[in-house]
């Protein structure tokens, strides 16, 4: 949806002109292969009397359904079970053990990345903004143009930023516990800037070197690690922004 709304004109020229000449044999394969397509394939082949073909179809079905209800099922997690409770001084000396040695910055650090991959507001994060940068530059081939897959990386670090500006009101009233403790502003804010850069940096760089060698216009390398960078930098600085916390902790 977010990809129709901003290019969804570049899919309805595109059909236009398949209209006219109709799909390429190539990309009547690709689309044939998907598991989209499989039971139209297994339709078809049963009209023709292709028994083989329609069973392998609608095993494949039937595989693919399996290994999303797995794959479904392994990531709700194990189930979890309620902790025990330590007070007194036993408490104290659980919560020595449990404290983070190594600063208040790394503290965020661990406790931003593992909200990243639990929160499933945070996790949707990191699949649409790839999802999107990939189907937005996948626009470009209806015209037989590779220009736009170089900048994938790119487009993930924009759509990224866009989808992590409001982190903080993502805590809702635990905001207090950081706003009333002093001097937690800049640890938190570099604390989160980090998280971010982790995710978001090599997924950006691995997606901006993929794009290059695929588009073969190396050409554009320069123009396209440019706008990475740029927008990783930038990325990381709105995630501070969204605190209010000025100029000094999101520059």
């Amino acid at each position: 949806m977010l990809v129709l709304a901003s290019s969804g004109w570049i899919v309805f020229v595109a059909l236009d002109a398949v209209l006219i000449t109709g799909f390429s044999e190539g990309f009547s394969d690709v689309i044939r292969a998907l598991p989209s397509s499989w039971a139209l394939v297994a339709v078809e082949a049963s009209s023709r009397s292709d028994w083989a073909v329609t069973v392998l179809a609608l095993l494949g079905l039937a595989a693919l359904v399996a290994l999303l209800v797995l794959a479904w099922s392994r990531s709700l997690g194990p189930q979890r079970l309620p902790r025990q409770v330590v007070r007194g001084s036993a408490a104290g000396g659980a919560a020595a053990r449990v404290a983070p040695s190594s600063g208040a910055t790394s503290a965020v650090f661990v406790k931003e990345l593992r909200s990243w991959l639990r929160d499933p507001v945070r996790l949707q994060s990191l699949v649409v903004a790839p999802a999107f940068a990939l189907m937005s530059c996948v626009l470009g081939l209806f015209f037989d143009s590779t220009a736009l897959l170089a900048f994938i990386g790119a487009l993930t670090a924009l759509m990224g930023a866009v989808m992590s500006a409001n982190l903080y009101g993502q805590d809702g009233t635990a905001l207090w516990l950081t706003l009333l403790t002093p001097g937690s502003e800049r640890p938190d804010v570099r604390g989160r800037q980090l998280a971010w850069l982790a995710l978001f940096g090599p997924m950006t760089i691995v997606l901006t070197v993929a794009g290059i060698v695929a588009s073969g216009e190396t050409d554009l390398w320069p123009w396209a690690l440019a706008a990475s960078a740029a927008l990783l930098g930038g990325g990381a600085g709105d995630t501070a922004a969204s605190h209010g916390a000025g100029p000094s902790c999101s520059s």
